[in-house]
């Protein structure tokens, strides 16, 4: 492997100029003078130092929040780095380039100027005390955490003077669901799979009213979030998220092969996703499919709360019946090479009788006493307390 060939990025995955920041933190202060001559030697544009401060009490939750998983222990992070004032530089690439890189996660293509002025700060200081970013997607994460703004309304940080945070949101609790997504929005590949209308200003209570999230990780999304577990089983992912006005919100979380959907479609869902008063949602064709899995694989039972997908077809000027619907479903999954699959959360239900394999082997056996050419019937009345399933011949 070529861990050295360089590649400049689409637009959809760098701009340019592109924005990066670093941190000198506490116990590598001493290196400021350091730290500002390489930048500027490296010919980087637009430098602006900011000196950041977070309340005590606050140091590791904010350090906590701000680096997710990516720190195993936050305490040995806190000793490391120095418990007090920092230093943020921000600055801009006017001519990104990027490749393949070694890093502490392993192999990623990365800013190959930014990333080799950080590995000479940390090689000329001894330490880790310099932090930096490694493409735009982690500026976007980055800046966003600390400075309470998107980096996509900045454009040159000598024009747009702000000061770092002294608590990054959601440490305290969410002021608004409407931050907690603009969060997301930066920082995190999400979708809101239902129950968005409304959102972020207006949130359902009623028994479908959770926020049901699809993410690349629900870890990520979870630590984000600061998402707190609703129940004890280990493969459960209802969750709930704290305001600062004391409330609470429950959401659930999947991601990618959690086998809530099949792996390719959650990829489809993710990539197609549109938003929606600055929330991320489903395309509406993967909505509608989406919705009438979940109310037919998911669910024993499909209250009135789901004509939801009769209204998305009537929109399109069509108006159907559940029977219609599970042609469609078979039809799309078909189509796609999607699989019907039972999900890794335990508390998701599985209701196999309307997946091929299940309607071939409960039609099998009506054929087997002489009624042939069946097809399902009254496919809504199936999901009832007596476990019934209707065909017509």
């Amino acid at each position: 492997m070529n861990t050295n060939k360089s590649k400049k990025l689409n637009a959809l995955d760098v701009q340019s100029p592109e924005p990066h920041l670093l941190i000198l933190w506490h116990n590598g202060l001493s290196f400021n003078e350091v730290v500002e001559k390489e930048i500027d030697k490296r010919g980087f544009q637009g430098l602006v130092k900011q000196k950041g401060s977070w309340p005590n009490g606050y140091f590791s939750r904010n350090l906590s929040k701000f680096y997710g998983r990516k720190i195993e222990n936050i305490k040995r992070k806190t000793d490391e780095v120095g418990e007090g004032d920092f230093i943020v530089f921000t600055f801009w690439d006017d001519a990104p380039v990027y490749e393949l890189r070694e890093t502490s996660r392993g192999f990623e293509t990365v800013n190959r100027a930014v990333f080799d002025l950080k590995a000479a700060l940390r090689s000329l200081t001894k330490s880790n005390c310099v932090h930096g970013t490694n493409s735009m997607a982690e500026t976007r994460h980055d800046f966003r955490l600390l400075f309470g703004k998107s980096i996509l309304e900045q454009k040159r940080f000598e024009e747009n003077h702000i000061s770092p945070l002294e608590i990054l949101p959601g440490v305290d609790g969410w002021k608004t669901l409407g931050e907690a997504f603009s969060v997301l929005n930066d920082c995190d590949n999400y979708v809101v799979l239902r129950n968005f209308e409304g959102l972020p200003d207006e949130v359902d209570f009623t028994e479908h009213g959770d926020i049901d999230f699809l993410s690349v990780s629900w870890i990520f999304t979870r630590d984000l979030l600061g998402a707190k577990p609703l129940r004890k089983a280990v493969n459960s992912r209802h969750y709930e998220i704290s305001m600062a006005s004391g409330k609470t919100v429950k959401i659930d979380l999947r991601s990618l092969g959690d086998n809530y959907y099949d792996l390719a479609w959650q990829k489809k869902i993710l990539m197609d996703r549109v938003q929606q008063n600055g929330v991320y949602v489903p395309d509406p064709e993967n909505h509608k499919y989406s919705l009438i899995y979940h109310a037919l694989i998911h669910k024993w039972y499909v209250s009135s709360d789901y004509s939801i997908v009769n209204n998305l077809s009537e929109s399109a000027g069509m108006s159907v019946t559940w029977d219609d619907n599970l042609k469609k479903l078979t039809s799309f999954m078909y189509d796609k090479r999607y699989s019907f699959l039972r999900a890794m959360d335990t508390s998701v239900g599985y209701d196999p009788r309307y997946t091929p394999s299940g309607l071939s082997e409960q039609i099998d056996k009506i054929e087997e006493i002489g009624l042939c050419d069946v097809q399902p019937f009254k496919v809504e009345a199936w999901k009832n307390r007596f476990n019934s399933s209707y065909f017509i011949a």
